[in-house]
């Protein structure tokens, strides 16, 4: 957040709360406070924890649930000129891909193991993704 008229102080490092909500749970608001990068800047940074969830949870730990596809708009009071602000920008989860090996031996079963909770349309169930894998090889085919 910048906002040059919070810098009320240019000797100190001082704050600002923003309110997030999710598409997905409009009624519940996340309170984040901003800490002004040095002092005298106008510029506000804080941090949010971010984690998939299908189902709206009851605790209030400072976690911020949705899906990708997801809409998180941020809301701000500004005291000049008077009014709200706020920003929307979309949710989204990166999968990730884990082969527990360093390397993977020839003539051998191996096990690729892809996280994207986008990809559970059915936590009861194990469901399957299609893939590809390529391989290439450092190795000169004739000494090999």
């Amino acid at each position: 957040l910048t906002d040059s008229d919070l810098n009320t102080n240019s000797t100190l490092r001082e704050n600002v709360r923003i309110e997030v909500a999710v598409s997905r749970f409009p009624d519940q608001l996340l309170r984040v406070n901003l800490i002004e990068t040095s002092s005298d800047s106008g510029v506000f940074r804080g941090a949010v924890n971010l984690e998939f969830a299908r189902e709206q949870e009851s605790i209030d730990d400072g976690t911020l649930r949705g899906v990708s596809g997801d809409i998180a708009t941020v809301f701000y009071a500004d005291q000049l000129p008077l009014g709200s602000r706020n920003i929307s920008v979309p949710l989204v989860f990166a999968g990730t891909v884990r082969i527990p090996q360093p390397y993977i031996p020839g003539n051998e079963l191996f096990f690729i193991t892809v996280i994207d909770a986008d990809l559970d349309t059915d936590p009861a169930s194990v469901d399957s993704v299609i893939g590809r894998v390529t391989a290439n090889t450092d190795l000169d085919p004739s000494t090999a």
